[in-house]
């Protein structure tokens, strides 16, 4: 009992998390990625983040830096995976230049974000010792307790690693002045920049490996205090589970948040032959957050999943084809090689195949959000009197859920349409990913405010439920 007690308050995950967040940047290449790191912190705050609003804000700023972190791999791939297989198309300075404006808003995004988080967490974790009694954590050295101390540890470690991460970076910028032959640059010092990013990772490695020792430290003080960790579940219990209508919000939290990320996919934004944003994506966050979620919210699910797991195939066998035409061919040699023409039938198929199966998933989400409008949401006024104005307003409700829910199923429809005729004719006719995209870009915003709007109602009619039981 009490080792589900400590687990299931999320400080285990809390504690892991450090693994992957102490390790420095070497030219913007982070071997322990980030995001596996805030996914863990994200997770691991949730149940402490309902008794400690401190505790809660820095969950929401880690919320933030999720999308950091992702955007953080796909800007790795971009400057070591795409550019460098394009390195003698471009310019030589590209390259650096990118890991330098990299470097630069990683570095912002950290002051901004993370060590406000960190500043929060343990802020709010002193106030939970405080108040429970945790006596490791609650004492004082020299006036300040353990969070205190490990406030300004995090502090100094997160300027310090993000310092060095970008220092060496700057040489680039002696290459410009050197080439103009300005006197106060009479050398290229970016030649040197290997040298300069080991001296400056091995600082951050020192500094990073300290505050992992440190942070373990903590956070296993914390789950070592078996009293404290039983009466924080125990409140948990007490004030936070009772609260049915606060869960069942939070669980369509979670199931909005995976169909938006979900539905960035379909896009499907091409970035010299290669797909940026590709179907497998719609298909993973969709079936993800339809396979976990959707039954315990009291959908159907399985066209949904099953058009997902469609999807998902056709997508991995486009990315698969269009990577293996590209190793040995050009985009324009479908134009004029009979081969390449051949090989890129095969691609343009299975890109019309993806559209078709991208729209056919839409349809089926759309359907799903239509059945949770008709099963979660409702006007009720009080009093017997009003029961029929509560059901007329109910009706007026759902009609406008199904026009926004119409709209955007038409332009997803159009943007299908624009999708597999760019997928066709893209060689012949560029600009028609403009179309695509745009009608895209719509049907994506209409679908984010009927989300948006969507949870609006179910937090007033689930939390509205809390509140009466109070009463």
């Amino acid at each position: 009992m009490e080792s589900k007690a400590k687990k299931g308050m999320g400080l285990l995950l809390v504690l892991l998390s450090a693994l992957f967040l102490w390790d420095p940047n070497v030219g913007f290449i982070d071997p322990l990625p980030d995001l596996i790191g805030y996914v863990l912190l994200y997770v691991g705050l949730y149940r402490l983040s309902d008794m400690n609003a401190r505790v809660e804000e820095a969950r929401r700023r880690i919320g933030v830096l999720l999308w950091v972190g992702a955007g953080q791999l796909i800007a790795t791939w971009i400057l070591y995976g795409w550019m460098a297989e394009r390195a003698a198309e471009m310019n030589p300075y590209e390259q650096p230049v990118g890991v330098l404006l990299c470097s630069f808003a990683l570095l912002f995004f950290k002051w901004y974000f993370l060590i406000p988080a960190y500043r929060e967490l343990f802020g709010g974790m002193d106030r939970l010792a405080e108040q429970h009694g945790a006596r490791t954590l609650a004492d004082e050295v020299n006036g300040k307790t353990q969070a205190q101390r490990m406030v300004t540890r995090t502090t100094v470690y997160m300027i310090v690693s993000s310092l060095m991460a970008t220092l060496p970076e700057l040489a680039i910028l002696t290459s410009f002045e050197n080439d103009i032959q300005n006197p106060w640059f009479p050398w290229d010092w970016y030649r040197y920049v290997g040298l300069f990013r080991v001296f400056c990772g091995v600082i951050a490695f020192v500094f990073g490996l300290i505050w992992l020792i440190l942070f373990l430290r903590y956070f296993a003080g914390a789950l070592a205090d078996r009293a404290w960790g039983m009466r924080l579940h125990e409140r948990y219990e007490a004030d936070v589970l009772t609260q049915t209508g606060m869960l069942k919000v939070r669980l369509f939290k979670v199931f909005f948040l995976c169909l938006q990320i979900a539905i960035v996919f379909a896009f499907h934004l091409r970035l010299s032959g290669y797909e940026i944003l590709p179907g497998i994506g719609l298909s993973v966050f969709a079936g993800l957050a339809v396979t976990l979620l959707a039954g315990r919210i009291g959908v159907r699910r399985v066209g949904a999943l099953v058009s997902a797991v469609l999807l998902g195939v056709v997508s991995l066998a486009q990315c698969y084809f269009n990577h293996r035409y590209l190793q040995y061919y050009t985009l324009e040699s479908a134009l004029y090689q009979p081969g390449a023409y051949s090989a890129y039938i095969t691609v343009r198929v299975l890109g019309v195949a993806e559209a078709f199966f991208t729209v056919l998933l839409v349809i089926w989400l759309i359907k799903l959000l239509l059945e949770l409008v008709f099963a979660h949401t409702s006007v009720e006024y009080a009093g017997d009197v009003t029961h029929a104005l509560s059901n007329d307003a109910t009706a007026r409700l759902h009609r406008a859920f199904e026009k926004r829910a119409l709209w955007s199923l038409i332009f997803f429809i159009l943007a299908g349409i624009g999708n597999a005729l760019d997928a066709f004719f893209h060689l012949q006719y560029p600009w028609i990913w403009l179309i695509s995209f745009a009608l895209s870009a719509t049907a994506i915003w209409i679908f984010y405010a009927m989300l948006h709007e969507l949870l609006i109602q179910i937090k007033y009619r689930y939390q509205g439920e809390d509140t009466n039981k109070r009463a």
